[in-house]
């Protein structure tokens, strides 16, 4: 009977470790295909001779949110729409927790104002309408329509505003010895990152649903908690490393860009794919969770000015207090 138990148990562990070591390949190839995307869509702006500072840093967003995107995208495909959604929400949720607080502790920084008057406002108004969306247990093909539409808005903004003569646009992304890729070699690395993102996602995805299940927790607290932290890590990274370079434009512009970019874009997708349907008042923890540190960190930039060590501080230990709190209430 012991031997039995034994062997059981030993069972179980390999199990489980084979597939926390699935897991991180899958975190691997989303975060190495994000870089391989970023880089390669770099070289083909160049290519084309597109040296914007805005367009830049645009896509550097669009890069470090395709883990997001492609996970999210087969979750719902592989129909666990609560490990979307805790995703979608968990990695808003960390990149401003996380990213800010880690980005200040190392170096304080202040935020662009046009972030901090135009795409903020934009942010806290989305993510009410998706808590909205949330609450009333379901996300249709019209409120993916509303996603969509104001990211096509989004995009052309920035084509649409006049350039300020006092102001150029300049490339503030600096990169040393920048030799441009030729167009095959480019679009290999491309659609290679595609390749990689698309991998990455299904192995993360299937390893979250198996330790929900090995773990008996629910799938929205593992998409929370787990597969967003995963695929935030590279917004977490660009953002730290350009604190550490004294690079603010881009911590703020990140960040901001790929929280807008999981709203409007990836949940647009999502739901324009498969409409989302759940219990009246699901997330309504996560989300509110979402609205508190988006508003406090709007505030933070828009009334203190500074992000400083003491704000980044507090920022961790939100997150952390929210992950502990939420894991209770389970």
């Amino acid at each position: 009977m012991l031997e039995n138990l034994e062997n059981f148990i030993n069972m179980a562990i390999m199990a489980l470790f084979h597939v926390v070591f699935i897991l991180a390949i899958g975190f691997i190839f989303l975060i190495y295909g994000a870089k391989f995307f970023c880089d390669s869509a770099l070289h083909i702006l160049r290519r084309f001779n597109i040296n914007s500072a805005m367009v830049e840093i645009f896509l550097i967003s669009i890069g470090t949110a395709a883990p997001d995107l492609v996970s999210t995208i087969t979750a719902i495909l592989e129909d666990h729409p609560n490990i979307a959604m805790g995703n979608i929400v968990g990695s808003n949720f960390s990149n401003l927790a996380l990213g800010f607080g880690i980005a200040s502790i190392i170096a304080p920084f202040k935020c662009n104002k046009r972030v901090v008057w135009m795409e903020f406002p934009l942010l806290v108004a989305l993510t009410i309408f998706f808590t909205f969306c949330c609450v009333r247990g379901q996300i249709t093909r019209y409120a993916s329509a509303i996603f969509l539409t104001t990211f096509v808005g989004y995009l052309l903004c920035p084509f649409l505003r006049k350039k300020s003569k006092n102001s150029p646009d300049k490339t503030c992304i600096a990169v040393e010895n920048f030799d441009v890729w030729s167009t095959k070699k480019s679009g290999t690395v491309f659609i290679s990152s595609i390749v990689l993102l698309t991998i990455g996602a299904h192995l993360v995805v299937t390893s979250c649903y198996h330790i929900s299940n090995f773990f008996k927790i629910s799938e929205t607290f593992i998409g929370f908690s787990l597969l967003a932290l995963g695929t935030s890590a590279p917004e977490i990274f660009v953002v730290t490393t350009a604190a550490k370079h004294r690079h603010y434009t881009i911590c703020s512009g990140n960040i901001i860009g790929s929280n807008l970019l999981n709203l409007m874009l990836i949940t647009g997708l999502c739901a324009l794919i498969h409409p989302l349907y759940f219990v009246k008042g699901s997330f309504l923890l996560e989300t509110g969770a979402l609205i508190f540190i988006t508003v406090v960190t709007w505030y933070i930039f828009a009334v203190k000015n500074v992000f400083s060590r003491k704000y980044g501080l507090m920022c961790v230990a939100t997150y952390f207090l929210v992950v502990f709190f939420l894991h209770k209430s389970i």
